[in-house]
Formats: structure tokens, C-alpha cells, sequence
């Protein structure tokens, strides 16, 4: 038996109420159950408020072409985000494929569209969904790991206080503002009594 997608959360984008219910059955059948659009202006304002991992969307639609919609959603995505985007067109030119992929488009499919072709594609959506959230996890645990070993390189290991090395890269940056400003720069340096004996004590 197939696996079921139940997590996957899906745009479908489309005026013609048939292909509403034919792509919707599909995706059904896979354990997803998806929103709908019939305009161009709602599948954006879903996408702001839901952020699906695959919009299927429509090339022809009453108010925006889905082109214009492509780019619109991928002008709203962050730096860490991604939606697949498989358009849907009775158009075959080469150029329309183009215009497509141009616009933000992972794929293109012909309508009508079957089941099968649907659900292989949306499945193959769902591994390169999951590929770029294991990459977005893996970047935030690195960079998390980079800013620890950066604290630990700036501060004493025993105080927790910074070390001779954020000291120099302090003062320089201090000096660099202060001669661009034309501003005075002044240090206090104090010595801490008896701390020897907490030296001694703690290692």
C-alpha cells in the first residue's frame, strides 16, 4: 500500500469546478487533504496565511494569470522558504513551459491531468519538501553550533568572562570608530585582590 501523505499540505489553485473535484479526489487518496483557490488573489492571501509546501495552480484564471501568481508567492518567501509550484495548463508551446519555470515553476503539467501523473508527482514534490526541510534543521544546528564555539573562543573558560582575545578585537573596533568620529577613547584597567587564591581553588 502507498504511503500516505496526511502531513503534506497542499494549494490547489483552479477556476473550473471539474478539476476541483477530480484533483482534489486524487490527492484524497493519498491522505491529503488540500485547499482551494478559484482565483488568483485568494491563492495568494492563502499563501500568506498557510504557507503549503505544494501549490498546484492554474495558468488561466479570472482575475490573475497564474504566472503573475508564481512570482508574486515566490517574491513573499523568505530566505528559508520553498513551496514546490507545479503549474497546470492546457497550453503545450515550448515557450509557455518556459515562461513557467521563468516565473517560479518547478513543473508543468498538461490538463487534463490524471491520477497517476498527479500522485507521482506530488510524491516526488513531497521527498524534495522533505529534503528542504532536513537542510533548513541541519543549517539552524549549525549555525546554533558556530555562534557556541564563537562564545567559547571570546570568553574564559573558568569566569565566563571575555578573554584577551574579544579584549583586542574590542579595542580595535573601538579605535576604528573613535578616529573615524573623531572621538576620544579611554580605557580602565583594575586589578581584582586576591584573586590568586580563586585562581588556586577553581583551576
Amino acid at each position: 500500500m502507498a504511503k500516505k501523505l496526511d502531513k503534506l499540505k497542499i494549494l490547489v489553485v483552479e477556476d473550473s469546478k471539474v478539476a476541483i473535484k477530480a484533483i482534489s479526489g486524487y490527492l484524497e487518496e493519498v491522505g491529503v487533504h488540500p485547499q482551494v483557490a478559484e482565483t488568483g488573489k485568494a491563492a495568494i492571501e492563502l499563501y500568506r496565511n498557510e504557507r503549503p509546501d505544494i501549490i498546484l495552480l492554474d495558468v488561466i484564471l479570472p482575475d490573475i494569470d497564474g504566472f503573475e501568481v508564481a512570482k508574486k508567492i515566490r517574491s513573499l518567501q523568505g530566505q528559508n522558504d520553498w513551496t514546490a509550484i507545479i503549474f497546470l495548463s492546457v497550453m503545450s508551446d515550448d515557450e509557455d513551459l518556459v515562461r513557467g519555470i521563468e516565473a517560479g515553476g518547478d513543473d508543468y503539467l498538461m490538463k487534463p491531468v490524471g491520477r497517476i501523473v498527479v500522485q507521482a508527482k506530488i510524491r516526488a514534490m513531497y521527498r524534495l519538501v522533505q529534503m528542504q526541510r532536513a537542510l533548513i534543521k541541519l543549517t539552524g544546528q549549525l549555525n546554533e553550533a558556530n555562534k557556541e564555539l564563537q562564545r567559547l573562543s571570546m570568553t574564559d573558560g573558568l569566569t565566563g568572562i571575555a578573554n584577551r582575545r574579544l579584549f583586542d578585537e574590542s579595542l580595535a573596533r573601538e579605535w576604528r570608530r573613535c578616529s573615524r568620529l573623531k572621538k576620544p577613547l579611554s580605557i580602565v584597567m583594575f586589578d581584582v585582590d586576591f584573586f590568586k587564591k580563586y585562581n588556586d581553588k577553581y583551576g
